[in-house]
């Protein structure tokens, strides 16, 4: 940091040792400049008012930048203005105490260098929207990912109470499939627990992560896997989690072939290759595999109307029973085409 920086501005961080390195050629030249203001007559007089004048600001942003360095804001500057107490109330903390340790909400220490100060890690840093910083100086995530954990917590939250499977899952999924540093890590653990007793909806963070990353297809795609996998946590899929997954897959506009595994079974939706295109398609829609009996395309049609019908989902928000209607045009109008094929 630079004698400019030092004197003049109120930004960063300074440690104990530059702190007082700046503190005592401060007060000495403020000495002299009382001494010329009590002492002295005419210009000697003036010119000792001139200097204590000018020493108001550069104690000021030394005093900032060192309250910076404690966590603590520009505001407990206002001690200096109680008497006695005050005083060696700004002293002892600002010459005494240590720093936080690493980085806070107003930077890093002035002691470590730019080049070897961490930033979050992410799969591929050259995409436009990973590198990008987020609005305040001090934040380590990305932009979008309070989104994309809030996402996490709307939806480990949507069946009952976050289990311990769930945490293990956010975990891994934090140190593996987001690389994220110590740091970015607790920071998104912070934005986690903030998000899972906020009001604002699931399908609002999924908007505001896709305006983020609408020209990654390959990334949003891996996000419905994260989620997928967050939600099969517990073994398997539940009618609210399923609801929350194609809200997301609708509104990112990209599939998951991991998602549809899950939900309609491990070796996923298919019909025979010599079926016809629109077979396949209904087939995908009821969840059936192979070939199946008339029995089997009643049952797969009275599971999902029991999972998307009405009254199943009133009590969910609009989104998600717009999406539940959707969802159950899709599924009659597949039982219909088998209705009719097959003479139910």
């Amino acid at each position: 940091m630079n004698f400019t920086d030092l004197a003049f501005s109120v930004e960063g961080r300074i440690n104990r040792v530059v702190f007082w390195k700046a503190l005592v050629p401060l007060v000495l030249i403020g000495w002299i400049g009382f001494t010329l203001a009590e002492a002295a007559e005419g210009l000697a007089a003036l010119a000792g008012w001139i200097i204590l004048t000018a020493l108001i600001w550069p104690l000021v942003a030394v005093s900032v930048k060192r309250w910076h360095d404690r966590d603590k804001s520009a505001w407990w500057c206002l001690l200096m203005l109680v008497p006695a107490a005050g005083h060696i109330w700004w002293l002892v903390e600002l010459g005494f105490f240590q720093g936080t340790s690493g980085p806070n909400r107003f930077g890093y220490p002035i002691d470590v260098p730019k080049e070897k100060r961490p930033r979050a890690s992410h799969p591929r840093p050259k995409k436009a929207g990973w590198t990008a910083r987020s609005r305040s100086s001090t934040r380590i995530l990305p932009p979008s990912y309070p989104d994309l954990m809030a996402m996490f917590a709307k939806l480990a939250k949507c069946d009952g109470p976050i289990s311990r499977a769930e945490i293990s899952v956010l975990d891994s999924h934090m140190a593996d499939s987001l690389a994220l540093s110590s740091q970015a890590r607790k920071e998104a653990i912070r934005e986690f627990r903030a998000a899972r007793d906020s009001g604002m909806s699931f399908e609002t963070h999924a908007r505001r992560f896709f305006k983020h990353h609408s020209e990654d297809s390959q990334f949003l795609a891996q996000v419905i896997d994260m989620l997928v996998s967050l939600a099969m946590a517990d073994g398997n899929l539940k009618r609210r989690e399923v609801l929350f997954l194609d809200l997301v897959v609708a509104i990112f506009g990209v599939s998951s072939r991991k998602y549809y595994e899950c939900k309609y079974g491990e070796s996923g939706p298919r019909v025979d290759a010599t079926s016809l295109p629109e077979e396949k398609e209904y087939a995908r829609t009821l969840g059936l595999t192979g070939r199946v009996s008339r029995g089997e395309i009643r049952k797969a049609y009275r599971g999902l109307v029991g999972q998307y019908h009405p009254d199943k989902v009133s009590h969910l928000g609009p989104r998600l029973r717009e999406v539940a209607g959707n969802e159950i045009k899709k599924i009659n109008e597949a039982y219909e085409f088998f209705r009719k094929k097959y003479d139910l």
